[in-house]
């Protein structure tokens, strides 16, 4: 395989851009002998640079984009995604890496990644049991949670005695925890922002996926993390071709997520991200699985509090717009 450029892949930064790194990018150039050049991103929405490329009609500026799946099944419902489809390994994938509503393969989901309650040590004698000390006064203005409440509403709902099967349909139990929440929230934030936050003490509860809380131990912080017993919450990423690129790029692109979907790449990627691989024979786990109320198999949707995928996509604007709202009330 030939490139006259290195493979251009949108990539998050941190840990999680040291796995794509070393579990899949230097692989593939060792396989394949293609430089790839990991171009960084902060946050969950596509990139503005992207976002107008695909809707103008111009050149992307990246050949792969690894992405949340929200952003990822909202760009194939416009068309911008160039198909999957021909690549031996998704017959070889999980449920899960498909979504069941979306024609065909624009996007191919490469993970499952939870979300656990982060604290600090110097606190808890014992991992907090329980969602709702999120809500003790000892820890107002301490609490973290993601822009926009991305991930928390499923977690929300439960803890206001409502169901997570309601979601979208009946929220009132989400919106009534969000309320009680919103007084012990301090800015919300992404976790490459937080390092020295954390590090002041400055903060003592955190709701964050899985890898974000082991970067902050890998960094020393004074951090651990529970599955508290109301359940957790989980989400993937996918990647995807964009429209607009040369045929032999397009085709290098392609093979890149293919490799990145193999048993092998899965095995070694995933357990360094700490995420459930979607490759069927993937049989590595990261040692944060062997926790009790952590999941071991991808399908196993029971395992969490789950919300499906184009259920986010859709309606995940409007729950931000309601998240901030009413956390301006609470101020």
């Amino acid at each position: 395989m030939r490139l006259a450029r290195p493979l251009r892949v949108l990539s998050w930064a941190g840990a999680w851009g040291s796995a794509l790194r070393d579990g899949v990018s230097r692989p593939f150039k060792g396989a394949t002998g293609v430089e790839v050049e990991a171009v960084p991103h902060v946050g969950l929405r596509l990139p503005e640079a992207l976002d107008h490329a695909l809707a103008t009609g111009t050149e992307p500026p990246v050949d792969v984009v690894w992405c949340n799946t929200s952003p990822a099944l909202r760009a194939a419902r416009r068309g911008w995604c160039e198909p999957l489809e021909g690549a031996a390994v998704l017959g070889e994938l999980a449920e899960r890496a498909r979504i069941p509503r979306l024609p065909g393969w624009p996007i191919a989901q490469m993970y499952v990644v939870h979300y656990v309650l982060a604290y600090r040590r110097a606190l808890y004698e014992t991992p907090p049991d329980s969602w709702r000390v999120l809500e003790r006064p000892a820890h107002a203005g301490r609490v973290v949670l993601y822009p926009g409440g991305n991930g928390f509403y499923p977690v929300a709902q439960v803890m206001g005695g409502g169901r997570v099967a309601d979601l979208p349909d009946d929220m009132a139990a989400c919106w009534a925890t969000v309320a009680r929440v919103g007084p012990q929230l301090g800015p919300r934030s992404y976790s490459i922002s937080l390092h020295e936050v954390i590090r002041r003490g400055e903060i003592d509860l955190c709701y964050r996926a899985l890898p974000n809380v082991l970067a902050f131990q890998a960094d020393a912080l004074d951090v651990d993390w529970a599955v508290p017993r109301e359940g957790i919450a989980d989400t993937t990423d996918a990647m995807w071709v964009p429209r607009g690129l040369a045929p032999d790029v397009q085709a290098c692109a392609r093979a890149y997520i293919a490799f990145a979907l193999s048993a092998q790449v899965q095995d070694r990627w995933c357990k360094l991200l700490a995420a459930l691989p979607v490759h069927r024979d993937a049989r590595e786990r990261h040692e944060s699985f062997s926790r009790a109320g952590m999941p071991s198999d991808p399908d196993d949707l029971d395992a969490v509090l789950h919300v499906a995928e184009d259920v986010k996509a859709t309606h995940e604007p409007a729950w931000e717009a309601t998240f901030e709202s009413l956390c301006q009330r609470a101020r």
